[in-house]
């Protein structure tokens, strides 16, 4: 699984976010402040393999670094989202 840089970054009110998956399954892609605090759940549920992208809507953020996380069984990939 691949969790691609988002673009813009850093962002003013939206962002495009791009990952692939070689194999299906369950996945969670979240999205936490530096504390560790979850701030909201892009998508939650079963994706078939191939690549997806999906925007995500920061203008209810305050400005600074947040972590998007993606996970997949036992692999998690993480990257910083600047808005």
């Amino acid at each position: 699984m691949i969790l691609h840089p988002n673009y813009p970054n850093p962002f003013n009110s939206s962002t495009s976010i791009s990952y692939s998956l070689p194999t299906g399954g369950a996945i969670n892609l979240t999205v936490f402040d530096l504390q560790g605090r979850e701030i909201g759940t892009l998508y939650r549920g079963y994706r078939q393999p191939g690549s997806y992208r999906l925007n995500f809507d920061g203008r209810s953020l305050s400005s600074g670094t947040y972590l998007i996380q993606l996970a997949q069984g036992i692999s998690i990939q993480t990257r910083k989202l600047r808005c």
